[in-house]
């Protein structure tokens, strides 16, 4: 009896170190406050739009700095699996219009 309950203890224990980590709040980039570029024409204007509402008034060595990150994903780039809550991700389609607008 007490050699199962130290095997239960064990195996809870092991269990512990597999808890998943807290993901963090969906809009952890600002990507709701770009929502209203989806469906406007990717041109460098809107480019540079996304990018001052992204990092607002940072200066350039704090831009460097800072954890947010902008990444535009055309069609057919390959993605890699690194997520990252604060980085904006401009998704485009092939006429080179903004279909989505996320964090991840």
């Amino acid at each position: 009896m007490l050699r199962q309950l130290g095997a239960a203890g064990l195996a809870l224990s092991a269990l512990g170190g597999c808890a998943s980590t807290q993901i963090p709040d969906g809009d952890a980039c600002g990507a709701s406050a770009l929502q209203r570029f989806v469906g406007r024409d990717f041109g460098s204007a809107i480019a540079d739009g996304i990018a001052r509402r992204t990092y607002g008034g940072l200066g350039e060595q704090a831009v460097r700095r800072s954890k947010r990150s902008v990444r535009t994903i055309r069609p057919g780039d390959t993605l890699v699996a690194n997520y990252d809550p604060h980085r904006v991700n401009v998704s485009i389609d092939e006429s080179n219009t903004i279909t989505a607008i996320q964090c991840f």
